[in-house]
């Protein structure tokens, strides 16, 4: 039985290359995916501020980075609320369809008019589920301007 999850990373700790010569260490490292700064002591080395720049603020900071999340951060759809959407869109539709179409079904069956109140509930499902579709679009295009609104404030 393999355990092995057959990936190039090492398991053991990472001064495990100690022992070789520091060109053994780096071809080790290279072959196991490890970066070049760990291989010489372990961690990578941390970055300092430069001097020309002066300590800014944790206020100041914290800022900057809202800001770069903003503009990463497309307006509009992305593929997954996309998905979100066209998948509630459809549920709201066929809800509809298949409560009438059921509806009339069930009553066909109860006073014998086959096919006439299926074909009827049906009609009334399928307006009933456009209307539901309608209406869940304007309440997402309505909480979409709000979150737009909001965010250009």
């Amino acid at each position: 039985m393999n355990l092995d999850s057959g990936g190039r990373k090492h398991y053991g700790a990472r001064d495990f290359f100690r022992h070789l010569s520091l060109k053994k260490r780096r071809f080790q490292a290279y072959l196991h995916g490890l970066d070049d700064t760990m291989v010489d002591n372990g961690k990578k080395p941390p970055s300092t501020p430069s001097p020309a720049q002066p300590e800014k603020s944790f206020e100041t900071r914290l800022d900057e980075a809202r800001r770069a999340g903003n503009k990463g951060r497309r307006s509009g759809l992305n593929e997954t609320n996309a998905f979100g959407i066209a998948t509630r869109l459809t549920a709201e539709l066929v809800s509809g369809l298949v409560v009438g179409g059921g509806a009339g079904w069930l009553l066909d069956r109860l006073f014998g008019t086959s096919p006439w109140l299926l074909v009827v509930f049906f009609m009334f499902g399928a307006g009933a589920g456009i209307a539901n579709v309608f209406r869940a679009a304007r309440q997402m295009n309505a909480a979409n301007t709000d979150e737009k609104d909001d965010q250009t404030k």
